[in-house]
């Protein structure tokens, strides 16, 4: 028990970074050459990267994302233009969810969330569309999934809301790459 604990203290000592809030209307993109090489050193292993030496582009995909499509999901996507020393992060919406927004008429996806320990709730809207917006969406949506929201979507056709980010899996999954984003544009030292 005490090496249990012992191990979960070094862990959460190793990422002062965990429950950092970011301010996601301050959208970066910059990238530094010590930012890339930690990236590309240190956390690409995770990843599945595609080459695209004609765009002069690369693109991540993590590894451990999960692939259910029976669920509606929303994978992450982190694209390094090395030419320009910049880093987007892009939303990569599963088939569910598209065939979602098809059946809603829709192209925007509204997240409602509620945090069960203050009790606060609201939602978030993203319209697809400029990168910045993929940034200002996915930054929100992490400041509330570190603070534990729930998250549902709402259906025109359905009384039940639906889940939307419940798996611990998934949650982890976007926590991960979305700091991995903020230590790739300095947001995150």
């Amino acid at each position: 028990m005490l090496r249990l604990l012992l191990l979960l203290v070094f862990v959460f000592a190793c990422n002062p970074d965990y429950k950092k809030q970011v301010k996601p209307q301050e959208v970066r993109n910059r990238t530094t050459q010590n930012s890339v090489l930690f990236f590309k050193n240190m956390r690409s292993l995770d990843y599945q990267v595609i080459e695209m030496p004609q765009t002069k582009r690369n693109l991540y995909r993590y590894k451990e994302s999960p692939q259910d499509s029976t669920q509606i999901q929303i994978g992450l996507a982190l694209v390094e233009k090395w030419d320009t020393d910049q880093a987007y992060v892009l939303l990569e919406p599963n088939e569910k969810l598209n065939d979602f927004l098809a059946q809603e008429k829709t192209d925007t996806l509204k997240v409602y969330w509620q945090n069960p320990h203050t009790k606060a709730q609201g939602s978030l809207q993203f319209v697809w569309g400029h990168v910045d917006t993929h940034f200002i969406f996915a930054s929100q949506l992490y400041n509330a999934l570190i603070e534990d929201c729930v998250f549902h979507l709402k259906s025109k056709t359905q009384s039940e809301p639906i889940p939307f980010l419940k798996q611990s899996r998934e949650r982890e999954n976007f926590r991960i790459v979305m700091q991995d984003y903020y230590r790739l544009v300095n947001i995150f030292k």
